[in-house]
């Protein structure tokens, strides 16, 4: 696996900090947690694709800093987790250009995903690697909670089942990582949720 380089692990150190110090309570699924899988799924894909160095470290930044916006909203997250990445990338003295790129990425993942180059395509797939996941059920009942205690958003068991296998077929791997290995995961998935109603 492609090394951490320093501004990696200070961002990472940063972005648990702030989720602790200020993301509400009732964030099941955003957050701590979330944020380091993410980072661990750019790794895998970005080696699986042969990434150089800076575009790894670019998009590990980016995936810490992906939800933090949610400490502060839900809807439009994304341009709030944008300020706050490059708000304290440029206080660390990071390259305005590679600031640039972390932008792309986190704004990439904006509902529904629109990925404009490869590095936007790693995040969008780390971020929904958890589609993939043998444990997917814990993953959509800690949404499930998350969606009623921050959005009262309420479903009988049948509808949660039925949006969440349309979420999951309606979503597109962008990545050749995300086609061939993740993409089979998710229709075992896809499969267990239709049985469920």
């Amino acid at each position: 696996m492609t090394p951490e380089t320093s501004i990696t692990k200070n961002a990472e150190r940063y972005v648990m900090d702030y989720l602790e110090a200020f993301l509400p309570p009732g964030f099941g699924f955003h957050n701590i947690q979330h944020a380091r899988e993410v980072k661990e799924a750019v790794s895998l894909i970005g080696d699986y694709l042969s990434l150089p160095a800076g575009d790894i470290e670019v998009l590990r930044i980016a995936a810490s800093f992906h939800d933090t916006g949610y400490c502060h909203t839900y809807s439009g997250h994304e341009d709030r987790s944008i300020t706050i990445a490059s708000v304290w990338l440029s206080d660390e003295d990071y390259p305005i250009e590679r600031i640039a790129r972390v932008a792309s990425c986190i704004e990439a993942t904006r509902f529904p995903q629109s990925p404009n180059d490869l590095l936007g395509q790693v995040l969008c797939d780390a971020d929904l690697f958890h589609f993939a996941s043998l444990n997917y059920p814990d993953y959509e009942h800690r949404l499930r909670l998350e969606w009623e205690r921050r959005l009262d958003r309420f479903y009988s068991d049948q509808d949660w089942a039925r949006t969440n296998c349309e979420a999951l077929i309606a979503q597109t791997y962008f990545t050749s990582y995300g086609k061939k290995v993740l993409q089979p995961l998710k229709e075992r998935n896809i499969e267990l949720l239709r049985c469920r109603y």
